[in-house]
């Protein structure tokens, strides 16, 4: 919710300096043709809206999952450093200890 009002906030602001543009051309075109006449793109401008609301969405959901990607168990461990993902079929060498944290095998 916080970044749609980012968005919002941003659209805004585009929508602002947007008004201050088309003023400036209607004061333009009056002062040449008489007549002040401008035509707004409704169904982009619509669009534009709706694919920025659509993309933060989406973005959220991705950063979300990224990150609650790992295990409560792993992210709460500060001895365990997790190696990169490995694509599929790839063999992964394990979690990595941390220089210092003790490893205990049985008799030894």
């Amino acid at each position: 919710m916080q970044s749609w009002a980012v968005a919002a906030a941003g659209l805004l602001l585009g929508l602002l300096a947007a008004a201050g543009t088309l003023t400036a051309a209607l004061t333009v075109t009056s002062s040449v043709t008489g007549v002040a006449t401008v035509a707004v793109p409704w169904p982009l401008a619509g669009t534009m809206v709706a694919g920025v609301f659509l993309t933060t969405g989406v973005t959220d959901v991705l950063t979300t999952r990224a990150a609650l990607s790992r295990s409560g168990v792993a992210a709460a461990d500060p001895r365990v450093i997790l190696p990169p993902r490995t694509p599929a079929g790839v063999a992964s060498a394990g979690p990595l200890r941390a220089a210092g944290a003790s490893m205990s095998r049985g008799g030894s």
